[in-house]
């Protein structure tokens, strides 16, 4: 047995099936571009990573280069003018480089945090989507019980 509606009823259906679509639609393009925008936001956070690393295994490798090889090493330090601070104290020229790059590499350890107004975005469409599948539903049991009905 087939269903037949008239012009009227199928125009009302019609109505329904476009906004349920629509809903979908916007609900799925917003999770699709949230999905996106984390995976960049973790493949940037690995490019950091990787950069630290490679700053620091450079650092490394040029304070093993500047080690003297022969002869005694002068653990005061007082001649070498690297390490001879404004007052000629033991401010270590390392040191403070080291804090420099360890408060850059702190801003970085934490991600971006997703915008507050893109996540309640995406809650509104899920609800949406919902509330027009809920009153696709009613309209399959009785189209007086949906809020299209006039």
């Amino acid at each position: 047995a087939h269903l037949r509606f008239s012009a009227a009823e199928e125009a009302f259906y019609d109505v329904i099936l476009g906004e349920t679509r629509r809903a979908f639609d916007e609900m799925t393009s917003h999770q699709r571009q949230q999905q996106q925008q984390q995976q960049q936001d973790q493949e940037q956070q690995q490019q950091d990573q990787q950069d630290q690393e490679q700053q620091q295994q450079q650092q490394g490798s040029q304070q093993q280069q500047q080690r003297p090889a022969d002869g005694p090493v002068d653990l005061t330090g007082d001649d070498d003018p690297v390490y001879q601070g404004r007052d000629g104290g033991h401010a270590h020229a390392t040191h403070a480089n080291g804090t420099a790059a360890a408060a850059g590499a702190e801003k970085k350890k934490h991600p971006r945090t997703t915008n507050r107004r893109r996540r309640d975005r995406g809650a509104e469409l899920v609800q949406e989507a919902h509330g027009e599948l809920h009153q696709l539903r009613l309209a399959c049991v009785h189209p007086k019980l949906t809020r299209y009905w006039r």
